[in-house]
Parts: structure tokens; C-alpha cells; sequence
């Protein structure tokens, strides 16, 4: 038999993990409020600990959604919650996976299970950053978006790498083709401004097709998706930015056709 004293210390160490379980069973399963501030320390937490679970969770964040997962979160809310904001990004995961990125995290504030980042998106090709609020929770160990409850708190645009006609990117391609791909293909930013000749829905899906020029033998095609697309009146002037993807001229025709992905109309 045992002695007493180490039974006296199995017991407790029993009682011990006894009650450790009970608490995690009786821990709570729904996250307070997302814009719940912060704890205050009190007098007898460590500072330097708390900083390192802060950080720690930041970290968590990073890696869980500086990824394409939260790419593919962000198409989703697009879509199905058909936030009009973010439509964009839709369209450049479908033509250019890699052109988005976390910008940076401003800040990120957590109360239990819960925390909310806010977080800087820059679409690469657009030029457009989205700064948005998402709603995080704790699950199973790891952070997971909150998918309905993402909101946009501004939007903003770089600056065209370049800014051009529709008549004079045909002209230029008409010239010297090699010369205009080096000029506006690739990453650049390319606003063109045109006149609507027509609208489509191109053969690629729910894509739209708009065409820009001063004639049909020589003008842009831009392709983006988007319903609002289709109230733009032929006959208007617009600005269309987006990346060019190539220069197609027929000999027997005549005709110069630019061709221009992930493109996407300046308000």
C-alpha cells in the first residue's frame, strides 16, 4: 500500500485535474462583443507576459489570414453578402491570385474569445486599398473570421502607373508593339479613357466585356466582373483602370484590339 502522505498528494493532484476539467468544460461558448476594449491589467499581471500574448496573437492572425484563405474569405463575402466595395477583389482572385496582399495590421483588440483586427488590403493592380474591420473568434485553438460581420471603414486609390487614351495605346501598339508591351504590360497600373462602344458578357463566365475606342477596327476591350457594368450608357466617355494583358493586331483587317484584365471603372 501507499503511504499516507503519497496518497495524501495523489488525491490532490486528482482533485486538482478535477477541477482544471470542469472549468474547461464550464468555459464559455459564446464571444462577448467584438468592440469589447481591452482588459486593464491589474496590479499583479505581468506586463511583459501580456505583451507576449498580445503579440502572440497577432502573430496567430498573420499567420491564419495573411494567407489565401483570407483571400477567398474576402470573394466569398463579395459574392454571397454582395458587399459592392469589394467586388473587386473577386475579379483579381480570378485573373491574378498573387496581386493581393496584407498591407498592414493597425491594430487588433481582444476580449476573451474574441478579437477584431483592422487590417489594410491593397489590390495590387487597381491600385485600391480597402482598409476593413473583421471580426475574429476562437476556436478549436485558432482565430477564424467572422465572415458576415466584415465592414469596410475606407477605401482609397493609388496612382496610375500610366495614363492614356484609347486611341493613343492603339496607335502606340500600331507603331511599335514590342516598345508599348514594355510600356504598359506587366504590373503596371493602366488608366485608359475612352468612349463606350458596346457592352458584353464575355464568353469566360459572369465576366463583363466593355469596349473603348474611337472605332470598332481599333479599340480596348476591358474585362471585369461586376452587374453595374451594364448601366454604363454607350455613347459616354469613361476611365477604365486595370492591367493590359497584350496587344493583338490583325494584318488582314486592319483591326488593333487591346486587351485589359482585372480592370475596374474610376469614380
Amino acid at each position: 500500500m501507499f503511504p499516507k502522505v503519497k496518497m495524501k498528494r495523489i488525491l490532490s493532484s486528482i482533485l486538482v485535474i478535477g477541477v482544471l476539467l470542469l472549468s474547461a468544460c464550464g468555459a464559455p461558448t459564446t464571444a462577448p462583443p467584438a468592440e469589447a476594449p481591452l482588459t486593464p491589467p491589474s496590479s499583479t499581471t505581468d506586463p511583459n507576459a501580456e505583451e507576449a500574448e498580445i503579440q502572440e496573437t497577432v502573430k496567430s492572425f498573420w499567420d491564419t489570414f495573411g494567407t489565401h484563405s483570407y483571400a477567398y474569405s474576402l470573394k466569398f463575402i463579395a459574392v454571397e453578402n454582395e458587399v459592392e466595395t469589394l467586388n473587386t477583389l473577386s475579379l483579381l482572385y480570378d485573373t491574378l491570385i498573387d496581386v493581393t496582399r496584407i498591407e498592414n495590421v493597425d491594430s487588433i483588440s481582444i476580449s476573451g474569445l474574441r478579437a477584431t483586427a483592422v487590417v489594410a488590403l491593397n489590390t495590387q493592380v487597381t491600385g485600391q486599398v480597402l482598409t476593413v474591420r473583421t471580426p475574429l473568434v476562437k476556436q478549436d485553438d485558432e482565430w477564424k473570421i467572422v465572415l458576415e460581420e466584415v465592414t469596410l471603414i475606407s477605401e482609397t486609390f493609388m496612382p496610375a502607373d500610366v495614363k492614356v487614351t484609347a486611341a493613343q495605346i492603339c496607335s502606340d501598339y500600331e507603331t511599335n508593339r514590342v516598345a508599348a508591351a514594355v510600356k504598359y504590360e506587366g504590373r503596371k497600373l493602366v488608366e485608359v479613357e475612352g468612349e463606350v462602344l458596346s457592352i458584353k458578357r464575355s464568353d469566360f463566365g459572369d465576366i463583363s466585356q466593355l469596349m473603348l475606342g474611337d472605332s470598332k477596327i481599333r479599340h480596348v476591350d476591358c474585362f471585369f466582373r461586376g452587374r453595374d457594368k451594364s448601366q454604363v450608357p454607350i455613347g459616354d466617355t469613361v476611365t477604365v483602370r486595370g492591367f493590359v494583358q497584350d496587344g493583338l493586331i490583325y494584318p488582314s483587317s486592319g483591326e488593333i484590339q487591346i486587351l485589359m484584365g482585372g480592370c475596374s471603372l474610376v469614380k
